[in-house]
């Protein structure tokens, strides 16, 4: 029973850590550029793609890949951003169309250049060992390894670096922090660049794991809203409180009750939506 509980305790750790990554990026362009981003699980996918593609076609070496994969799914944020989320910032219905339209629009184009079909990433990192009696596979105790450097990099970032600073200026007011010469659309895009590279390193560092597949961006995103509902809306505590909850929820849950799993994560965070609007950690929000 104990060799049981330590496996998924230590799976619910790999699934909760890649949500924290998840979630990290949507609730920073939801809290700084005020745009509801449903198109962000296709970053997601589109970060395992470019794992497959880096590693399975042109051979790169894993580690390389991630910062490759990380750079240019960023670097398709901000120009989504540039020239589509800049235009409706603050406007609530069209931003929610246009972010709609981008999430169908990305699995589309996925599906006509890559293919119907699974795609399967092959791990670099075999094997396993063994701690009391419980296996554990070699590229999970990475993916927890760079989840947690990435998320304590961005820690730090926000509270103490100068631009951190100013994300965090323009999440409180944007109006006040323009008028102390911050330029708010350039932290808006930097936001978006953050937020979409971090769904694109989650979706490589899961690419190895499961099938990479068009239309795995859905699941992705409803786990990143959870996320944010539970642990609050621009709060990187938050977001890995909630983060932690849903991974080991999910991995305890669907061990021993299977998919009324999801009933009671739903419940959950119903309840804390009732008792605290803007999450555990998170102040109440309104989209303006």
């Amino acid at each position: 029973m104990l060799q049981f509980v330590l496996q998924c305790t230590f799976n619910g750790l790999v699934l909760g850590l890649t949500y924290v990554l998840i979630s990290s990026g949507l609730s920073l362009v939801l809290g700084i550029a005020r745009i509801i981003n449903f198109a962000h699980g296709e970053f997601y996918m589109l970060g395992a793609f470019s794992i497959y593609w880096l590693c399975e076609k042109l051979r790169l070496n894993y580690f390389l890949s991630i910062p490759i994969s990380f750079l240019v799914i960023g670097f398709l944020g901000l120009f989504i951003d540039r020239y589509l989320f800049r235009r409706v910032r603050g406007k609530f219905l069209p931003s929610v169309i246009v972010a709609c339209g981008v999430a169908f629009l990305i699995p589309g184009l996925a599906m006509i250049s890559f293919g119907e079909r699974d795609k399967y990433v092959e791990t670099i990192f075999r094997g396993q060992f063994s701690i009391l009696g419980v296996s554990i596979a070699l590229e999970r105790v990475v993916i927890i390894l760079v989840c947690l450097a990435i998320i304590g990099i961005l820690a730090y970032f926000v509270k103490y670096c100068k631009t951190g600073k100013a994300m965090r200026a323009v999440a409180q007011d944007m109006e006040a922090a323009a008028l102390q010469g911050i330029n708010a659309d350039r932290i808006c895009a930097l936001s978006m660049f953050i937020g979409c590279g971090f769904a694109a390193v989650a979706g490589a560092l899961m690419g190895p794991i499961f099938f990479v597949s068009p239309f795995m961006g859905s699941e992705a995103l409803i786990k990143g809203f959870i996320v944010i509902l539970l642990g609050g809306v621009g709060t990187i505590i938050g977001s890995l409180i909630g983060g932690l909850f849903l991974g080991f929820v999910e991995a305890f849950g669907y061990s021993f009750i299977g998919t009324g799993t999801d009933i009671i994560v739903f419940v959950v965070v119903i309840i804390v939506l009732l008792v605290r609007p803007g999450g555990l950690l998170g102040r109440e929000w309104v989209l303006e």
